[in-house]
């Protein structure tokens, strides 16, 4: 028979902590998630990580990545290897000017090494508008939604096909 069953708040005592939460991503083994935290306003945005020690949730941090810029909608890969997320940072270290909302990526040896320094995907998924909501299906395809000026379009889904090791036009 069919059981209905209550939805349960995720980390409700660390959540609570942060007037603004949004986009939650759990890694592949459920022992690590990830969440953006914005201010009231919304002009701050940070990635938060909260990891799992034994049966129990350690304390919330900044992403080692995160908290300089307005950094967004966290995602992993499959493998737990690769966190893709959305950021304003600028494309190159010489500079403090944020640029548009691109997709970004950082990366690790194993579950328990460090991330890399954050890479910009670059084209043909980043493009001068803004891209958002960063997410990979099994087949490697790469989906996500982009806000167009030019067009007058705003959260279009687009898709990128993975095909012979690189991403083909959205």
């Amino acid at each position: 028979s069919f059981c209905q069953q209550q939805p349960q708040p995720v980390l409700e005592d660390i959540i609570s902590q942060f007037p603004n939460v949004r986009d939650i991503a759990i890694s592949p083994k459920g022992n690590e998630i990830m969440f953006t935290a914005q201010s009231v306003m919304g002009n701050l945005s940070a990635i938060i990580v909260v990891k799992k020690e034994g049966d129990t949730w350690g304390l919330p941090e900044v992403a080692p990545f995160s908290g300089k810029y307005f950094d967004l909608e966290p995602f992993f890969s499959l493998d737990g290897l690769k966190l893709y997320f959305v950021s304003t940072r600028p494309l190159n270290t010489q500079s403090n000017t944020p640029k548009d909302f691109d997709i970004w990526y950082v990366e690790r040896k194993n579950p328990d090494s460090q991330w890399s320094e954050p890479k910009n995907l670059g084209s043909p998924i980043n493009t001068g508008w803004g891209e958002f909501y960063p997410s990979i299906a099994r087949n490697g395809n790469f989906y996500f939604t982009r806000d167009h000026t030019e067009l007058d379009r705003k959260d279009d889904l687009y898709v990128s096909k993975f095909k012979n090791g690189r991403y083909e036009e959205p």
